[in-house]
């Protein structure tokens, strides 16, 4: 895991308690969510995909490497292909979508 310091003039404390910490503008973040899909990011995969791809590997299998060359150009799937592809995962038995 890795521990960033953090300056005490950009955090603050939340009312329930806990603190909170202003990113660095050139710290790489991973977001929670797919920027496709917006399915929460699960695994290491996902991360892996993200820094590749900037999406989860779902989205990657599905639709980046069948496109390559278009999404490199700045394509990506519309609203109906995205909202088909989550049709089919939430079809599939699993915990990770309902």
């Amino acid at each position: 895991m890795l521990w960033l310091s953090v300056s005490e003039s950009r955090t603050r404390v939340h009312d329930q308690g806990f603190l909170i910490a202003e990113a660095d503008a050139d710290t790489d973040w991973v977001p929670l969510d797919c920027p496709v899909c917006e399915l929460a990011l699960r695994d290491t995969d996902d991360v892996r995909a993200y820094y590749r791809v900037e999406c989860c590997r779902d989205c990657e299998l599905h639709f980046v490497q069948p496109n390559m060359g278009r999404w490199n150009t700045g394509w990506r799937p519309s609203e109906k292909e995205i909202i088909n592809r989550r049709r089919d995962l939430s079809d599939h038995p699993s915990y990770l979508v309902k």
